[in-house]
């Protein structure tokens, strides 16, 4: 198939104005898209001081509003609707208001736009509302992409929606070997098919650029740990504070990076103070998309300790995994989800159980122990393994293939 595809692509989870810290998967994906031909049109919730209608980098976006006035539209981005209605619980009032507005704005787009297939990106609430705007449109596809948090963690009274809204699905994407898991106990194996998320990615980097940028953050003898992410509970970077004053026994020349915003500064901020960590901590805000993977450059290693929750969460993939690979930068991570398909044990990186803290010490300490040819193959190896598995073109390809077979069904 070599014609242009018209593909409609509801989603909350979309960048709402340049260097917002909204990820930028579903951006990316859309982008690349665009530039191999195809027309895309995103249909994301409005925020106050967002635009309701633009065109972003070839990708035309509507931003329905689902409140009035704008400012009680806080039910989605900065962390996601999970994570904003257990800050609040009360914004779960506006789900309904959301549901009805994405519906109206989903079911006019498709008589105006005309599109060739739908791809939802998540089973809830987006999947599950273009089913039912598209009951009676045979004719119109509908491709699902579930990126975790809505199979992770929404049970009880929700499965039977997400049930629903995976049997309207003629495909369902899954991020990781992990998702698949959980998606196969409620939905057809034949429906599932394997794609990571689009990751961020630069060209290229300029070595002198990421000198200069190291020997600021750390000075010239420093070694430095870099984690990415925002400050939950989920993200384990509590955990990471917590041993670093053992990392420091060994390696008194480390700086540990936290690039993110999140709840949980504050507390992290107290804790590293009373730990006397204020020489090795740096807190560096949120950091734009475009920028971090110069900070993975410049780092010795990146961090990602995500921690198992009550709630049943888990890391689906682990895009910032990804990225720092994409970087040829040796990644510790916790061995949880889709962290341990991204990751070669020992190879390109290391896997540690979440909770084991002893663990985590020593495979720190380790990879600042190693020599520099050795952190330089492992930084390959992570390299090699982005290309082949995770990079923008390859995950543009393999979406592109999948529209094909969903069409052809």
């Amino acid at each position: 198939m070599n014609r242009s595809l018209r593909i409609l692509m509801p989603t909350s989870v979309f960048p709402r104005w340049k260097d917002d810290a909204t990820p930028g998967f579903v951006l990316n994906l859309a982008t690349d898209l665009v530039q191999s031909g195809h027309q895309v049109l995103v249909i994301a919730p409005h925020s106050n001081g967002a635009q309701t209608r633009e065109t972003v980098e070839g990708v035309s976006v509507i931003r329905y509003k689902y409140a009035y006035p704008s400012g009680l539209q806080t039910l989605c981005y900065e962390g996601g609707m999970l994570v904003r209605m257990r800050e609040k619980p009360l914004r779960k009032l506006l789900l309904p208001f959301l549901a009805l507005s994405q519906f109206c704005a989903i079911k006019k787009t498709i008589a105006t736009f005309k599109p060739d297939l739908v791809h939802a990106h998540s089973l809830l609430p987006q999947a599950w509302i273009c089913a039912k705007a598209l009951l009676k449109r045979h004719d119109i596809p509908l491709v699902t992409s579930s990126h975790g948090n809505d199979v992770f963690g929404l049970h009880g009274r929700y499965a039977k929606h997400k049930r629903f809204a995976a049997g309207q699905s003629r495909r369902i994407i899954a991020n990781s070997a992990a998702t698949s898991k959980v998606l196969a106990s409620f939905c057809e194996d034949s429906k599932i098919v394997q794609i990571p998320a689009s990751p961020n990615e630069i060209e290229k980097t300029d070595a002198v650029s990421i000198e200069s940028l190291r020997e600021r953050l750390g000075g010239e003898n420093s070694k430095l740990i870099c984690f990415a992410g925002r400050l939950i509970p989920e993200k384990g970077i509590d955990m990471l504070v917590e041993i670093l004053p053992r990392v420091l026994e060994k390696h008194p020349d480390v700086k540990l990076l936290i690039c993110g915003e999140g709840p949980l500064k504050s507390r992290l901020e107290k804790r590293v103070g009373d730990l006397g960590l204020a020489r090795s901590v740096s807190f560096l805000g949120w950091i734009p998309s475009e920028k971090i993977p110069s900070y993975f450059a410049a780092s010795d290693l990146v961090a990602i300790p995500s921690q198992p929750q009550k709630s049943g969460w888990e890391e689906a993939q682990g895009l910032v995994a990804v990225e720092a690979m994409a970087m040829g930068k040796p990644v510790i991570a916790s061995r949880l989800g889709g962290l341990g398909e991204s990751i070669v044990h020992e190879q390109s990186g290391f896997l540690v159980e979440p909770e084991n803290r002893e663990a985590w010490i020593n495979s720190i300490c380790a990879l600042l122990a190693s020599n520099e040819s050795e952190k330089i193959a492992m930084g390959n190896a992570a390299r090699n393994r982005y290309d082949a598995m995770f990079s923008r073109k390859t995950v543009c390809d393999k979406t592109i293939q999948l529209y094909i077979e969903a069409l052809s069904i």
